[in-house]
């Protein structure tokens, strides 16, 4: 029997410190964000266990916990946000940011 390679959990405290710089991804909120680890199809991961931190998101403490609390899906129908898109919108503005000082991401 051939075994299946565990899936890489690629980390990045670089990128954590720039997701929390972001504010929390629920538009009208203006608490400071903390990074959430974005799970289900995009994590390669199991439940329980943390995805990515390249699949990270910017949310306050009270909109992580609700984030949890209530599923995905649920809170993207709530604050009207599409959690892959905002995914790839924070990798395209880390990217951004690296290019204007000269670095490749």
């Amino acid at each position: 029997m051939r075994s299946v390679p565990k899936p890489i959990t690629y980390r990045s405290e670089r990128y954590l410190n720039y997701i929390r710089r972001l504010p929390c991804l629920v538009r009208s909120c203006t608490e400071e964000a903390q990074p959430h680890h974005a799970g289900g199809i995009l994590s390669g991961r199991g439940v329980g266990q943390k995805g990515s931190d390249y699949r990270c998101l910017p949310l306050c403490w009270t909109h992580h916990g609700e984030l949890h609390a209530i599923g995905v899906e649920s809170f993207s129908r709530r604050y009207g946000v599409d959690i892959h898109e905002s995914i790839i919108f924070c990798l395209e503005g880390y990217v951004d940011a690296l290019e204007a000082q000269g670095e490749t991401p």
